[in-house]
């Protein structure tokens, strides 16, 4: 086994891109699993209805959610890139 400092180094960059990818696929997932449940079982035209009858706040509490949403994803993007710098400058 060898003392090679830049092995913990390479390994920890490989976890942190596979947790970018992994909140990647979960930010493209979510909302397409969200449609197809709201809109599942309805016809084209019924989807056109419900979003032209939308409420104010209808659309207020789907912009919120929205808003919370991208939060969401680009904290947990942030979160693992300040993981990862403090993780790779700590000392060994």
């Amino acid at each position: 086994m060898s003392n090679n400092p830049r092995r913990p180094q390479k390994n920890l960059t490989k976890l942190a891109r596979t947790v970018r990818a992994s909140i990647r696929i979960i930010t493209i997932i979510l909302p397409l699993l969200y449609a197809w449940l709201s809109f599942s079982g309805l016809s084209f035209r019924e989807i056109v209805s419900a979003l032209s009858d939308a409420t104010a706040l209808d659309i207020f509490w789907k912009t919120v959610l929205l808003i919370y949403y991208t939060g969401w994803v680009f904290g947990s993007t942030m979160d693992t890139n300040f993981h990862e710098d403090v993780s790779l400058s700590a000392p060994l």
